[in-house]
């Protein structure tokens, strides 16, 4: 049995997007670079943002154990809003296009945060995930979309308080981004690996 609707107002949700930057070429002797630019509409809380700072920092972890260098900056245009898919991967590919610190971009990693608490009378539903997509930047192409979440029925007994819930967060994010950030090393070593020199 669900309680009130004012009750399940206790919900929080927050969504962010960050970018993945992979240079064109590796011409260089040095491991190719991953720029990852984060953007977010200013109004999460700081529980929020320190998740999806954890988040970034996961994904950034595995694509550097995929052999490529992750940097990380908060420079990003705006992001998500009223923009349609198209406008949105436009303005991503003129930034990488821009490069970051003199690297040529090719790839771009657009990545969706979404964390969600409804308080019921059984316990806490918990919905997480982190959805997105893989473009080419030379051609615009999208090479892959994803969508990792916790399963729908994923659910904290009454027993577990505030401190409880932020450590279920915490660690399912964990183990959501970690995931994705395996797959995105993979994928890009994959395209790195089938594109000629």
């Amino acid at each position: 049995m669900r309680l009130p609707r004012s009750i399940q107002s206790a919900t929080f949700a927050f969504f962010g997007a960050l970018v993945l930057l992979l240079p064109l070429s590796v011409a260089k002797a040095d491991t190719p670079a991953v720029l990852i630019l984060e953007a977010s509409d200013g109004s999460q809380s700081p529980l929020s943002q320190a998740l999806y700072l954890d988040v970034v920092s996961r994904i950034a972890d595995q694509v550097e154990k995929a052999g490529f260098t992750a940097l990380r900056s908060s420079e990003i245009g705006e992001a998500g809003g009223n923009r349609s898919e198209a406008e949105e991967n436009a303005n991503i590919v003129a930034q990488a296009k821009e490069g970051h610190s003199g690297e040529v971009i090719a790839y771009a990693a657009v990545i969706r945060l979404f964390a969600d608490l409804v308080l019921l009378n059984e316990g806490t539903q918990i919905r997480l995930g982190i959805k997105g997509r893989l473009l080419d930047v030379n051609t615009s192409e999208i090479l892959a979309r994803f969508d990792l979440k916790l399963p729908e029925n994923f659910q904290a007994p009454p027993s577990c308080n505030r401190r409880c819930l932020i450590q279920l967060l915490q660690n399912n994010a964990a183990g959501i981004a970690d995931s994705l950030g395996q797959i995105l090393g993979r994928r890009l070593n994959e395209r790195e690996e089938n594109t000629p020199n």
